[in-house]
């Protein structure tokens, strides 16, 4: 299974299941409206809404619970559980105040430290050395990776239209 995209806290599976699930919307999905228009701009518009609602149904939006929001990427299911291990222990070792168990809680925490530098280290190495990457994506991750936000994304409107040797700028002309 492929990871979610995440936005928003919202994220959208993108299983296998899914996918079969938006093939065969395509395939039973009635086509008529785009094929019996006579107008590109409206038959476009009516495959676009197709598609879109079959995208919206196959791959709904599912709120993450916030301790998931939260994790890391490079988090695995074994520091996760390392670290609910070494919060019990912390817990507990100043409840009784041995100096055997906070000694036990300071290599437990060192331990913890290295494993999750070691795994985030090994996370981005592998995300920079893939000979997949074009330029493009090698600094799509560098932002992620240095938290960069993404600029203002550019609108996929139509600001002018020539008609019949005709210019409309008006939106409700266009």
């Amino acid at each position: 299974m492929k990871k979610p995209k995440i936005k928003n806290n919202n994220v959208r599976i993108f299983s296998k299941n899914n996918y079969s699930n938006f093939a065969k919307f395509l395939q039973e999905a009635d086509w008529e409206p785009v094929h019996l228009n006579s107008d590109v701009n409206v038959a476009y518009n009516n495959f676009t809404d197709i598609l879109q609602s079959g995208f919206d149904q196959c791959f709904p939006l599912k709120r993450l619970s916030r301790r998931k929001a939260n994790d890391k990427v490079w988090i695995t299911k074994a520091l996760i559980k390392s670290s609910k291990v070494k919060a019990r222990l912390y817990k507990n070792g100043f409840q009784l105040g041995d100096f055997v168990v906070k000694q036990n809680i300071k290599i437990t925490k060192k331990i913890y430290r290295k494993v999750a530098n070691e795994a985030e280290c090994k996370y981005y190495k592998t995300m920079f050395d893939q000979k997949t990457n074009s330029i493009k994506q090698l600094w799509k991750n560098l932002n992620t990776v240095c938290s960069f936000k993404q600029g203002k994304s550019r609108s996929n409107s139509i600001s002018k239209l020539n008609v019949n040797g005709v210019t409309l700028y008006d939106n409700k002309d266009i």
